[in-house]
């Protein structure tokens, strides 16, 4: 984390996929953040996804989110709100606050597709209870709007 931090992108690559090899999830991850954003080696969102996916399946509320990103934007991956809905809402399942948000920020106004078609109904109730969770965790803008 420190060669990332100094803004080694290959010297980071190179320990992020040892330590991947083994299954450390936090290598998982980052070798998908570098891939999202071509940090250290071309940007490919289809390597991003396979190792998000892989940090994902142990259960990493960060790799979550990062997939439902990836379907709302159609990056390695058809279009789909529908789709990154369900991995937002995993990874706010697992504990991860800006999913919790998203997740609230849903319940708040509601959430539709790129058909237009409703995907998560407006719920007051559910989205005080997302941005309550979120907050109680530290999250400052779900804090703010509890606020309001």
């Amino acid at each position: 984390m420190r060669a990332y931090a100094n803004m080694d992108f290959v010297g980071s690559f190179s320990i992020y996929s040892e330590l991947a090899s083994v299954g450390n999830v936090t290598a998982e991850l980052e070798l998908g953040v570098q891939y999202n954003y071509g940090e250290g080696v071309p940007q490919n969102f289809a390597e991003a996804l396979y190792w998000y996916q892989k940090a994902a399946d142990q259960g990493s509320g960060a790799a979550n989110y990062r997939i439902a990103w990836l379907y709302f934007r159609g990056q390695g991956v058809l279009r789909s709100f529908r789709d990154g809905a369900k991995w937002m809402q995993t990874a706010a399942d697992l504990g991860y606050t800006d999913a919790m948000e998203f997740i609230g920020d849903c319940y708040d106004n509601g959430c539709w597709d790129e058909d237009d078609k409703l995907v998560v109904a407006q719920d007051k109730k559910k989205a005080a209870y997302w941005y309550g969770t979120a907050a109680a965790l530290g999250n400052r803008r779900a804090e703010e709007i509890l606020g309001k």
